[in-house]
């Protein structure tokens, strides 16, 4: 018999909300009145992610930001990174490692037909 290779999940599956776009605008200005804070401010950001029960980073394999002998002086210690890169393929999922393996593992083990099989 034909083993069987399961792939699927993902961030989109984590992250689902049942919240319409009102609640949504509701939310956000309340964390904004709350922390006495402008909506676009660094103060009202912080505190929606310290409110917040789901973190994107956590889903994505970032690289450490290690910073250059000429542009911080010295070290190069490697520090939390933020990624604002564009025209790339952007952070890997870490979800997407299994994916190729699982397409790889289907490929492996019935050729052509694993495209058609699923």
């Amino acid at each position: 018999s034909t083993p069987s290779v399961v792939c699927g999940g993902g961030m989109a599956a984590d992250a689902a909300q049942d919240q319409g776009p009102e609640d949504v605008g509701s939310y956000l200005r309340e964390i904004s009145e709350v922390n006495g804070a402008a909506l676009a401010s660094a103060a009202c950001a912080r505190a929606l992610d310290a409110a917040s029960t789901f973190s994107a980073r956590s889903h994505f394999a970032i690289p450490p930001h290690r910073p250059s002998a000429a542009s911080d002086g010295g070290g190069g210690e490697a520090e939390p990174s933020v990624y604002l890169t564009g025209h790339s393929l952007g952070l890997q999922p870490r979800s997407a490692q299994g994916a190729v393996m699982c397409e790889l593992t289907k490929w492996a083990e019935r050729g052509v037909a694993g495209h058609f099989e699923g």
